[in-house]
């Protein structure tokens, strides 16, 4: 019950603070799989000034266990990401993605679409990630883009 009532409340929230149109299927698919995943998507895109890479770009924001991160993949020049690509792009990975909208999508200016790695998925895999940076290690490739 208590959980019920936060999520509607939480839905409530979020609808009221980012525009909710009709026609922006890829967002209602999203929030029908994972409203604390949409939340942290919307805290992370509120930004205006995201550039990637950076550090805000790759410790992403959280929401209870559901993290949006991107993550820079190779040597790809600082890129400002405006933000109805930030929001449109991350609803597309969560629409596309698993039950719980995680997933990954790439991204990036032409020519350089593997550049971006745009994560949707637990606290767990995120933070395993950012110890692999901070030890001075470089994690594995987040997969490669489709052909």
């Amino acid at each position: 019950m208590h959980f019920t009532i936060l999520t509607t409340i939480t839905t409530a929230a979020l609808a009221a603070a980012q525009p909710f149109s009709l026609g922006n299927t890829a967002r209602m698919v999203c929030m029908w799989k994972n409203p604390q995943l949409v939340e942290a998507i919307d805290q992370f895109c509120s930004n205006t000034n995201v550039v990637v890479p950076s550090a805000y770009g790759a410790d992403g924001k959280t929401v209870g266990d559901n993290v949006a991160w991107i993550w820079p993949q190779g040597q790809c020049p600082q890129a400002w990401v405006p933000q109805t690509y930030c929001y449109s792009q991350f609803y597309r990975v969560c629409a596309k993605g698993s039950d719980k909208g995680y997933g990954k999508g790439f991204f990036g200016r032409p020519g350089e679409s593997a550049c971006q790695v745009w994560l949707l998925d637990t606290k767990k895999v995120h933070d395993q990630q950012i110890r692999w940076r901070d030890n001075g290690g470089r994690p594995p490739s987040r997969g490669t883009p489709p052909a």
